[in-house]
């Protein structure tokens, strides 16, 4: 016997659009970019106290010791800087894609005759989780920009403290 009820299936493809999935790979660049930067920074922040403590203990060596660290130093602050800016490039750009995409769904449902409950929650849906993935990242990377801002101002401080020692003692 042939079956005779009607029936659909419920299987639907879906393909995020190519601005979220720009998004995403954009995304996982940048969190890939940031851990590489954290972990180097972290290192050479670590290794460069560490050569730089030995050889401020040695007074003929101290100015050329002061010098190397205050170059570094520089450097170190331009690399920080740049995680706190790629944290607001990338909730710039979250912002453009959700409006982007918010923008083409509302589009597309003013056309449709009839505008079901559940094409609304899932535009809605799918908008919100983009949105909410992008913030997630930007926190990680403003995270990341407040560590390293804290080890570098913790570095600096106690470099002012053995210079400080260094110039007050009377044997140097």
């Amino acid at each position: 016997m042939q079956d005779t009820s009607a029936g659909f299936d419920l299987a639907m493809e879906y393909h995020l659009p190519w601005e979220q999935r720009l998004l995403i790979l954009y995304l996982l660049v940048v969190l890939l970019f940031a851990l590489v930067r954290a972990v180097r920074l972290t290192w050479t922040l670590h290794q460069t106290w560490r050569i730089t403590k030995s050889e401020s203990s040695q007074s003929h060596s101290l100015p050329t010791a002061r010098a190397k660290f205050l170059h570094d130093w520089r450097w170190y602050v331009i690399k920080v800087e740049s995680l706190r800016k790629a944290a607001v490039m990338t909730f710039l750009l979250s912002v453009l894609a959700f409006l982007y995409t918010a923008v083409n769904g509302l589009r597309e449902l003013s056309v449709q005759r009839q505008i079901g409950m559940g094409a609304l929650g899932g535009e809605g849906a799918e908008l919100l989780t983009s949105f909410a993935v992008a913030v997630a990242v930007c926190t990680i990377l403003y995270a990341a920009y407040g560590f390293l801002e804290g080890a570098m101002a913790r570095q600096k401080a106690a470099w002012d403290d053995l210079q400080s020692l260094r110039e007050g003692d009377p044997t140097k």
